[in-house]
């Protein structure tokens, strides 16, 4: 790790005095999206019996499901609750049940999906539902333009005009804005430095294939811990294929080996790798808390001690990072908190 150059992988961009405007801007657009977040908790939900059912509705509906004749487990129930466009049954159920009126009986005939993760048995048959629609409710939500005035907002908010509202909800907005900066400095600056830097798509030797390797072996110890093949793991629990798994580890390996170069980059140039025991152990101990340990003893045994040392450098050099940010911007009344 210390050995490497790690220049010759990364042009690296600037990092020990990034700027970040703590202080984002709260636009129209935001003010406006939580105005209709609060018409939307304001809706009242009332039957409909005038038209028939639309996405967005909820139906109250009883169903039958049957494979080769045979009702299955779990594929029927009585006052189901279901709203149109939710996503909650396979495909087909519920694009099916639009257009349906009241008292209806709807037959679907759809298939299960390949894989299907709730029930492999059940992965890419076909299948019949019979589905009856008991009733109909949609949400009726306030009009923004016609409804949205003083006597509104002074009755369901804290405020008593449109216009303190959004005074009012664009200062906590820009308060929101700014402790999310505070709370995610670190990552903010990380991703400047990131994106502003350039990779020669060239690694140091097994680089890659170590971080590949690490990630297959996590998801194969998984999948025997669980006592499943590896294939029977991620169908049922991922919905996903060894073709995927491989390509999955391939873009994640390679994303992990370029954070791992820009920080051992940053770390050679500045100083920051652990070069004696002492600062070691120091180090470890407290790193072992935090990763739940009691001691080194019990960290290094279930990590070797070349990882530790990469964990806490990149740790060092993110710390570094976030130290030197240059902090700018102001509340729009040129406050700052």
């Amino acid at each position: 790790m210390t050995q490497i150059d790690w220049s010759q992988y990364i042009d690296i961009g600037e990092y020990s005095s990034i700027e970040l405007d703590m202080y984002p801007d709260v636009t129209d657009e935001d003010i406006e999206n939580e105005i209709n977040t609060l018409l939307l908790s304001m809706g009242e939900t009332v039957e409909v019996t005038d038209r028939a059912a639309e996405e967005g509705d909820t139906l109250d509906i009883d169903f039958v499901g049957t494979v080769d004749g045979e009702e299955f487990e779990g594929g029927s129930y009585s006052g189901y609750s279901l709203t149109l466009g939710s996503g909650t049954f396979i495909d087909g159920f519920e694009e099916g049940l639009i257009g349906a009126e009241t008292d209806q009986t709807v037959t679907l005939n759809l298939q299960f999906p390949d894989p299907y993760r709730n029930n492999p048995d059940l992965a890419g048959k076909d299948v019949t539902f019979e589905v009856t629609v008991l009733s109909k409710e949609s949400k009726v939500i306030p009009e923004l333009d016609e409804e949205f005035n003083d006597a509104f907002v002074a009755e369901n908010t804290d405020y008593s005009t449109v216009e303190e509202y959004r005074e009012g909800t664009s200062r906590a907005l820009e308060e929101q804005y700014h402790e999310d900066m505070v709370t995610y400095k670190s990552s903010y600056a990380y991703y400047n430095v990131y994106d502003n830097s350039t990779f020669t798509e060239t690694y140091p030797e097994g680089l890659i294939e170590k971080f590949y390797n690490q990630y297959i072996d996590y998801y194969t110890q998984t999948a025997e811990d669980y006592d499943l093949e590896l294939s029977d793991y991620l169908s049922d629990y991922l919905g996903a294929t060894e073709d995927d798994l491989i390509a999955y580890a391939e873009d994640w390996s390679e994303n992990i080996s370029k954070q791992t170069i820009l920080l051992l980059r940053i770390a050679q140039e500045e100083g920051l790798f652990i070069t004696d025991d002492e600062t070691y152990l120091e180090e470890a101990e407290a790193y072992a808390s935090e990763q739940g340990f009691s001691s080194v003893e019990e960290l290094e045994e279930n990590e070797s001690v070349d990882n530790i040392k990469l964990d806490i450098t990149m740790t060092r050099v993110l710390n570094f990072i976030t130290d030197n940010v240059i902090e700018t911007g102001t509340y729009a009344d040129g406050t700052i908190s």
